[in-house]
């Protein structure tokens, strides 16, 4: 099984986002922020195939991993996100927008 919480290094974990990519980029110097978006998004937010996460990723600079456990029927689902600040708030803004424009429907 693939136990245990993110071991640094190879970017295997990541269940989404194929791992991998610059990880270099992010050593023990790498800040991460947490927050929650609505559950039912969060096939938006991944996109086809993981399509849209990628985008983030690519244009923010950070790396974005999404707890995807629909075991627990929860609402809301926890998001992390990997990187500089800069990159951070990117992936979180746009990650947001998605969430706002599911609010005006």
């Amino acid at each position: 099984g693939r136990g245990g919480y993110d071991r640094r290094g190879g970017g295997a974990g990541g269940g989404y986002g194929g791992g991998g990519g610059g990880a270099d980029q992010y050593g023990d110097s790498a800040q991460k922020s947490s927050f929650s978006i609505p559950t039912r998004i969060v096939g938006r937010v991944i996109g086809k195939g993981g399509s849209r996460i990628k985008n983030i990723q690519d244009e923010s600079g950070a790396r974005v991993k999404v707890h995807s456990n629909r075991e627990n029927h929860s609402d809301m689902t926890s998001v992390d996100v990997f990187g500089t600040e800069d990159a951070r708030a990117e992936a979180e803004r746009q990650i947001q927008q998605i969430v706002n424009q599911d609010d005006g429907q």
